[in-house]
C-alpha cells in the first residue's frame, strides 16, 4: 500500500501579506533614519562650531580682540584648532569656512553639500547643512551669522 504525504508550502496570498508588512515598515523606518541622520550632521557641525568659538573667544581673552582672525579659516586662525580637529563623521576641516572677525564679534560658520566628500574612510555624503556662531553663541541657519534663522 503506497501511503500519500501531505504537501505543506506557503501560498501566494501568505507572500504577499509578508511583502505588504515589509513595505509597510520600510515606508515608516526610511523618513525616520534619514530625520536621524540630519540630526547628527547637524550636531556635529554645532560641535565642530562650538570648538571654534572656545578658542576664539581664548583668543580675545589673550588679545582683546577678535580681529586678528578675520579672513582666516579655523587652523590658520591661531586659536588653538589644529588640521583634524573639526574633521568628523560628516564634515572635514575644509567644511569650516573662513572666520568674519572685527574687534568685538565674529562669526564662523560651516556649510556641507552633496558635492563635499567625507572624510577619508568615512561613508557617506555631507547634504544640505550650513550652520553659522557668533560671539554670543548664538546659532544661525546659514552660514553667515546675518541671515538665516536664530536656532537659540
Amino acid at each position: 500500500m503506497v501511503e500519500l504525504r501531505k504537501k505543506s508550502a506557503f501560498t501566494l496570498i501568505e507572500l504577499l501579506v509578508v511583502v505588504i508588512i515589509v513595505a509597510v515598515l520600510a515606508a515608516v523606518g526610511v523618513p525616520l533614519l534619514s530625520a536621524n541622520v540630519l540630526r547628527a550632521r547637524t550636531s556635529e557641525v554645532e560641535a565642530g562650531l562650538g570648538e571654534i568659538r572656545t578658542g576664539l573667544r581664548a583668543r580675545f581673552a589673550e588679545f582683546g580682540t577678535y580681529a586678528g582672525a578675520s579672513g582666516l579659516t579655523p587652523i590658520a586662525a591661531n586659536i588653538g584648532v589644529q588640521a583634524g580637529d573639526l574633521t568628523g563623521r560628516f564634515f572635514n576641516d575644509d567644511d569650516y569656512l573662513a572666520i568674519t572677525a572685527a574687534l568685538a564679534t565674529f562669526c564662523a560658520g560651516a556649510t556641507g553639500n552633496i558635492l563635499t566628500p567625507p572624510p577619508s574612510g568615512k561613508g557617506g555624503q555631507v547634504a544640505g547643512v550650513s550652520r553659522s556662531i557668533n560671539q554670543d553663541g548664538t546659532l544661525f541657519s546659514t552660514a553667515g551669522c546675518t541671515a538665516g534663522t536664530e536656532l537659540n
